[in-house]
C-alpha cells in the first residue's frame, strides 16, 4: 500500500486487491454505495494521515473518491477534499480513532473523554439520518486497446444496449474510451456492465467528471447509444 498527498486538497492510495480484501471489502463494494466502504474510507484516511505526517485535520474531511483500476490491477483511490461534512457514520468512525489514539498515548484524561463523549452523543440523531456518506457511482470510464475489444464488450452487455453511453477516440486512434452512465440502469445492471468491463478493457474512472474529461482530451466517435451501435458491428 502506497500513500501520497497531491496537493492541499488530494491524497492517492495505490493498493492491490488483496490490500482490499484485508478491509474485509472488494472492488464491488466501493462500485455500489454499500456501508462498509464508509468505515474503509475512514480508516484509509486515517492511516494516510499517520503514514503521511499531516498534521492539518481539515485533511481528513473528505468525503468524494475518484477510483481507477490500474493497468497492473491495483486500484488507485484519490480523496479531493470537500466542502461537505462527513456522514454521522463516517465521522464516529474518526472520534472512535481519537479516543483509542488518547488512550494509546496516556491522554485519555476526563476533560478529554468528556469532549469526545459529548461530540458522540451529538451524533446520534445524525446517524440514523445519514448514510454511510459514499458517494454513490453513477458513470465509468473503460478504456480499450482497439475498437474489436469495444466490439466485443458491447455483446457482452446486451442487457445495457440501451444505457446512455458514448465512445471516444485518441488522436492517433490507438485507444477507445468508452463512457457509460448509469442513468434508468437498475443497480444489478449497472454494477454488472461495469465489472464486466474489467474484462475486455481497462476501468480508468469511476466519477461524475468523467464527460468532461473525455471532452477535453478526445475526439466523440459514437455520440449516442454507443454500446447498442458497437453490438452490431460485423454482425450483418
Amino acid at each position: 500500500m502506497k500513500f501520497t498527498r497531491l496537493n492541499d486538497n488530494e491524497i492517492r492510495c495505490v493498493l492491490s486487491e488483496d490490500e482490499l480484501g484485508d478491509y474485509g471489502i472488494d472492488l464491488d463494494d466501493i462500485i455500489t454505495k454499500n456501508a462498509r466502504t464508509g468505515k474503509f474510507f475512514a480508516e484509509l484516511l486515517s492511516e494516510a494521515v499517520r503514514t503521511l505526517g499531516i498534521e492539518n485535520v481539515d485533511v481528513i474531511r473528505m468525503a468524494s473518491a475518484q477510483i481507477t483500476v490500474l493497468k497492473d490491477n491495483t486500484i488507485s483511490i484519490v480523496f479531493n477534499k470537500s466542502r461537505k461534512k462527513l456522514s454521522a457514520e463516517v465521522r464516529r468512525e474518526i472520534l472512535e480513532m481519537m479516543e483509542e489514539q488518547l488512550r494509546l498515548g496516556g491522554n485519555d484524561s476526563p476533560e478529554a473523554m468528556a469532549e469526545l463523549d459529548l461530540l458522540k452523543e451529538s451524533l446520534d440523531k445524525e446517524e440514523e439520518e445519514e448514510s454511510s456518506g459514499v458517494p454513490e457511482i453513477t458513470s465509468f470510464i473503460s478504456k480499450f486497446d482497439d475498437l474489436e475489444d469495444a466490439v466485443r464488450y458491447a455483446r457482452a452487455c446486451r442487457s445495457a444496449e440501451r444505457a446512455e453511453s458514448r465512445l471516444y477516440v485518441t488522436e492517433k486512434r490507438d485507444a477507445y474510451y468508452l463512457l457509460v452512465i448509469k442513468g434508468h440502469l437498475t443497480e444489478q445492471t449497472f454494477r454488472r456492465v461495469c465489472l464486466i468491463a474489467m474484462e475486455f478493457g481497462d476501468l480508468v474512472r469511476l466519477d461524475a467528471a468523467g464527460k468532461a474529461y473525455l471532452e477535453e482530451r478526445y475526439e466523440i466517435l459514437i455520440a449516442e447509444s454507443a454500446i447498442e451501435k458497437l453490438a452490431l458491428i460485423g454482425e450483418n
